[in-house]
């Protein structure tokens, strides 16, 4: 037994590293092109010679034709005769794009490959006989670009799935799972090697998204899968669509983005400015994306020939221009720590020892001179401070190291002409540099806890509509731990009993179950609530709350059951008022989503599926004296209202646990145990202090 305990470790260990390092090198590619292209590419947005303006054009059957005969005969026309994937790769090449992602099948359930399990298929259903995802494979694997295949979890052509929804996250019955598996089998089998598996759509159980995924990875052990798969099943996240994070992700992750945000399907009528201005939007929406730790996924929609549109053609050829010329600073790059804290630029890092600053410019900077930049105070000597110009010509600041420590930019405009939308300085350091947030614990007395951590987010996703911000973990830098052993208290809730979690420092790692220790009871300090107010909110679970729409003031805050339809949720704003610093212990109990914001600061995200009652959680809130504002955004997915009781008990009674750690360390980081996963770690209410030897 305990061999075969052994062997099964081991085997758990390669796969985890397998995944790890396909991780790495998928986001180390950092740029990607994204293709939409099928039955849809024909219509290109119209009926009945109207434009269909409801809906994006690649989902033209269930926003504008409606009968699903009537948008089979476009198979009729599909020859895809100018379709050419040498050109298409030779485009992504020349754009700086490293890998592909193309539609093999999209939600109308129509192939752009040869399938044994529909003859709804490019090889069966259209005059074109010719397999488009073989094609283009064939074209990437002989020019060197990865290959990535995206696939439709929702078939409004298959008999046995669900009927065409307004929404697209339909269940998947047991028939449809197993022809999905099938065709995915067939993709996985038949091309070579693919890079990444993009699924889309459906809100699958989770069983569901766990055979797919491990399907997948058995076929293909470094196949990427894309977190769309839901139930954080996958090996990366992606956003919403067209959606860009203003927090740093530490997992893999990926902006999926349109070359316009209301089509990724062709669309003949689509109004598309001048290319210098899509050009620019795009490039920063890239640095953008890289500069938060995540990889790009720009789109692009062919004719229904299977041309390339000339607009999106110069967009690309553009892009590469700048690409080219700042390729050192993209690719391979982390995001830099000073990204958040100074709003005037954003920038990546590599290797430890470069930080690359893109810094807005604009077309009237002539004058050679710009205001100076403050990189925030760090350790670390300076080798050189440049601008990057493409040209092999090194363009050199100056800079000064100030007596706190920041270093002082000197900036002017480079010599290159100024129609990008930013310059990069590179600042190179000689053996690297050390940098400490602000969030910086000074004192050995000082508590760690959530409120004064630096957030390890990630993006979780149950489905498309469940995404949301997700905290597995939280790091606090420790320079005061400076001995060759250190004891640590971890406090946690009776609650929390028996949860696994990881403590991490510049040492190494160990995980540690939250056992039963002296018990210390705490009293609830006084509070007042003030009158509160709610409003319906609309989109995905993690869109943040506006104060736009009606708000309306309500009596009972604490005992909420209001009925609401799904995919809408319910904003409570709570003034509440407390008379010292102190930690508020809060009762929860919500059905589906519960989304915690402390004057407008993110502390507590989860979401549920398949609850038959609703989860219960404790919130211990710091929060000092004074009054504030507590949301509660509770988020309805599956059922029939959004509900929400809460209550604050008279005492909560917290555990203590000793840990000896191995210093000196100059962090300290607490994380789940579930390293490959997006799903929020829930440790809120655990806080570590340092032991005081005697």
């Amino acid at each position: 037994m305990r061999f075969n305990l052994a062997i099964l470790s081991l085997l758990l260990l390669s796969f985890s590293s397998s995944v790890v390092k396909a991780q790495t090198e998928w986001k180390d590619d950092a740029f990607s092109m994204f293709i939409h292209y099928g039955l849809y590419s024909i219509p290109a947005g119209v009926w009945n010679g109207e434009r269909v303006e409801s809906g994006y054009s690649e989902q033209i059957l269930s926003f504008g034709v409606h009968f699903s005969d009537w948008y089979e005969a476009f198979a009729e026309q599909f020859d895809a005769k100018d379709f050419n994937p040498d050109e298409i790769v030779r485009l992504a090449k020349s754009a700086g794009m490293r890998s592909i992602v193309i539609t093999a099948k999209h939600h109308d359930g129509f192939c752009l490959f040869g399938s044994d399990y529909t003859s709804y298929d490019v090889m069966d259903a259209t005059p074109a006989r010719r397999d488009l995802i073989g094609e283009l494979a064939e074209a990437c694997h002989k020019q060197g670009m990865r290959f990535g295949i995206y696939f439709s979890l929702i078939d409004w052509n298959f008999p046995g799935a669900m009927p065409i929804s307004s929404h697209n996250a339909d269940p998947i019955t047991i028939l449809h799972h197993e022809y999905n598996k099938k065709q995915v089998t067939e993709l996985l089998t038949k091309y070579g090697k693919v890079d990444e598996l993009w699924f889309d759509m459906g809100s699958l159980t989770t069983e569901q998204s766990r055979e797919l995924y491990n399907l997948v990875h058995q076929l293909q052990p470094e196949c990427m899968v894309s977190g769309r798969v839901g139930n954080d099943q996958a090996d990366f996240s992606v956003m919403a669509d067209n959606e860009y994070p203003n927090y740093s992700i530490v997992k893999p992750w990926q902006t999926a983005a349109s070359m316009f945000n209301e089509t990724w399907g062709y669309r003949s009528w689509q109004e598309r400015g001048e290319v210098a201005d899509k050009v620019n939007e795009k490039f920063l929406s890239l640095v953008k994306v890289l500069a938060r730790g995540g990889k790009y996924l720009l789109n692009i929609g062919p004719m229904g020939s299977g041309s390339l549109v000339p607009f999106e053609v110069e967009v690309l050829k553009e892009m590469g221009k700048r690409t080219a010329v700042y390729q050192e600073a993209l690719y391979g790059v982390q995001a830099a720590p000073f990204s958040l804290e100074d709003k005037s630029y954003l920038a990546t890092a590599k290797g430890g020892k470069s930080i690359y600053l893109f810094v807005p410019t604009s077309s009237d900077m002539r004058d050679k001179r710009m205001q100076d930049i403050l990189l925030p105070a760090h350790r670390g000597d300076i080798k050189r401070v440049t601008l990057l110009n493409g040209e092999g010509k090194e363009e050199r600041l100056s800079y000064s190291r100030l007596q706190d420590g920041s270093v002082r930019l000197a900036l002017r405009a480079p010599l290159h002409p100024l129609e990008y939308p930013v310059m990069v300085v590179k600042v190179e350091y000689k053996k690297g540099y050390d940098y400490t947030p602000k969030t910086s614990i000074r004192q050995p007395e000082e508590v760690l806890s959530y409120a004064n951590a630096e957030y390890l987010n990630s993006h979780s996703s149950l489905d498309y509509y469940c995404g949301y911000r997700s905290v597995i973990g939280y790091k606090w830098n420790t320079p005061y731990l400076n001995k060759k052993e250190s004891s640590l208290l971890l406090l946690y809730p009776l609650e929390d009993k028996g949860k696994s979690i990881r403590l991490v420092t510049s040492k190494g790692a160990k995980e540690i179950v939250l056992a039963e220790g002296k018990n210390l009871s705490v009293s609830t300090p006084k509070y007042l609530l003030g009158k509160a107010r709610r409003k319906i909110a609309y989109g995905v679970f993690g869109a943040p709350v506006t104060d736009n729409g009606e708000w309306e003031e309500v009596e009972e805050v604490m005992d909420m059951n209001y009925p609401l339809r799904p995919r809408r949720a319910v904003a409570l704003d709570v003034p509440i008022t407390v008379y010292d610093d102190t930690i508020l212990p809060i009762n929860l109990s919500y059905k589906d989503g519960l989304m915690v914001y402390l004057n407008g600061e993110y502390v507590y995200g989860n979401i549920k599926r398949d609850l038959t009652e609703p989860f219960s959680d404790l919130l211990l809130l710091r929060i000092p004296k004074g009054t504030h504002r507590l949301l509660f955004k509770v988020y309805n997915r599956f059922g029939k209202a959004a509900v929400l009781r809460w209550n604050v008990p008279e005492n909560v009674y917290l555990l203590q646990q000793k840990v000896l750690t191995d210093s000196p360390t100059s962090f300290i980081r607490l994380e789940g145990t579930d390293r490959l996963k997006a799903s929020p770690a829930l440790l809120q209410n655990v806080s570590i202090r340092q032991c005081q030897e005697k």
